[in-house]
């Protein structure tokens, strides 16, 4: 049995396990905005303009609170005047610095090695009048691996995880968390059990190229067109949504298919993937490919962009191969058989050339019908004259014989006569080469 990786678990900022304390209120953002780069996990956000705090009670090794934020002070300041403090079981740890005023799904608290036998809690508490405004958008923990993931929970899928299949050729870059492709036609497939899936990726500046197109298709459906990266100006943003996918029934197995439709060129977007989530996800490790990518290669930064790579090794589609293999079992066995066939028929052709040739020779030495003695071996006196009727090589006899000249030459027999001198017949000749001896 294969055994995945264990997978976190994504908790909507609408949950009823989530504590907040302090004037927070939920917003709801539209789900067919046209900036679904900055859309909300589940729509949702609970946001703050003043003071409060935020905790979560959970039982695993690790956690993350994401959400979106504005400050007031410019992003030099930013690590000195963050206007927040993380906390795991009331011990302060240092929070994720924002590399800009303006954070979109921004990991304000991140915490690992923990105990995951206990629970734990994680807290955020926020400070007014550093900020604009703050939002939570979501918590992500890594829970216990005996702990099932039976269609309650919203599941993260990382960019290597083994249920992700990719084609063509993906990269590490740089200070990005994922893979990305700049390769035309380069594809990701992915099978699942969920109600819905969002794409989650970290976007480049798109400022002086052109923006690439990729699409997605679900189930085998029409394909749908989306942006390969953020279309906000001189940002470089983290866990942006490149498109979500809604509505879908959770009790059976769908299929996503990804196409980037750009070109291989530094002066265009490249496609970006961190991760996948996946609500109402039903994940069972028995049906987990074989097959994972586990080493992506790494682009190296040039000034006018990244330089290619060898391409990564991807998953193989297992159906042409399995069609191969039994085609080439079929046509061993055809061989096998067809020659079984021919030499069965060789040796009945064999069997019946010997019946035949022994009743041939049996009419001609006249063996009577149903004979079933075994013939003695001939002696020298039994052998036939050649002008005799009975010998094998002159079936004819009185008048059919054909009549010799009188200056035709006599027969010579390499047989001498029988004599006194010498009774052998075959005294006087080798056994092997039939000459007299030296």
């Amino acid at each position: 049995m294969s055994v995945g990786p264990v997978r976190p678990i994504v908790v909507d900022d609408s949950n009823a396990g989530i504590m907040y304390r302090g004037a927070w209120q939920a917003v709801r953002t539209d789900p067919n905005t046209n900036d679904r780069n900055t859309l909300p996990f589940l729509s949702t956000q609970h946001r703050t303009q003043v003071s409060g705090s935020v905790s979560y009670s959970f039982t695993g090794s690790s956690a993350t609170m994401f959400g979106s934020i504005t400050m007031q002070v410019p992003s030099a300041n930013t690590r000195q005047m963050a206007p927040w403090r993380c906390f795991i079981d009331n011990v302060p740890f240092e929070p994720e610095y924002p590399s800009s005023a303006h954070g979109i799904n921004w990991p304000f608290c991140h915490v690992e090695g923990l105990n995951d036998d206990r629970a734990h809690i994680l807290t955020m508490n926020v400070v007014g009048g550093q900020f604009v405004e703050i939002s939570l958008d979501q918590i992500q923990y890594v829970p216990p691996s005996s702990l099932p993931i039976n269609g309650t929970s919203a599941v993260k899928l990382a960019y290597n995880d083994p249920l992700i299949h990719y084609e063509g050729r993906w990269e590490v870059l740089p200070d990005f968390p994922g893979v990305s492709t700049a390769q035309p036609s380069a594809e990701v497939h992915l099978s699942f059990y969920g109600s819905s899936l969002s794409w989650m990726a970290s976007t480049m500046d798109p400022v002086g190229k052109a923006i690439s197109i990729a699409t997605y298709s679900i189930d085998g459906r029409t394909p749908v067109q989306f942006l390969s990266t953020s279309n906000h100006p001189g940002a470089h943003l983290y866990n942006q949504t490149l498109f979500r996918i809604e509505g879908l029934n959770k009790s059976i197995p769908h299929n996503l298919f990804v196409n980037f439709l750009g070109v291989d060129s530094k002066t265009v977007t490249r496609l970006h993937l961190d991760y996948i989530l996946i609500e109402n996800a039903v994940i069972n490790s028995t049906i987990i490919s074989a097959t994972t990518i586990s080493n992506f290669p790494t682009a190296t930064a040039t000034p006018g962009g990244f330089t290619d790579v060898t391409p990564v090794s991807s998953h193989k589609k297992i159906g042409p191969i399995i069609g191969g293999v039994l085609g080439g079992v079929a046509l061993i066995a055809f061989a096998i058989l067809f020659l079984l066939y021919l030499r069965r028929r060789k040796l009945t052709k064999r069997s019946s050339r010997a019946s035949g040739g022994n009743r041939a020779w049996a009419e001609r030495f006249n063996f009577p019908a149903g004979d079933n003695k075994v013939a003695r071996p001939y002696q020298l006196g039994d052998i036939p004259s050649p002008t005799s009727p009975t010998h094998p090589r002159s079936p004819l006899s009185g008048d059919d014989e054909p009549k010799r000249s009188p200056t035709s030459p006599k027969v010579q027999y390499p047989f001498a006569s029988a004599t006194a001198e010498s009774a052998n017949p075959f005294e006087d000749f080798s056994p092997v080469q039939g000459s007299p001896r030296k």
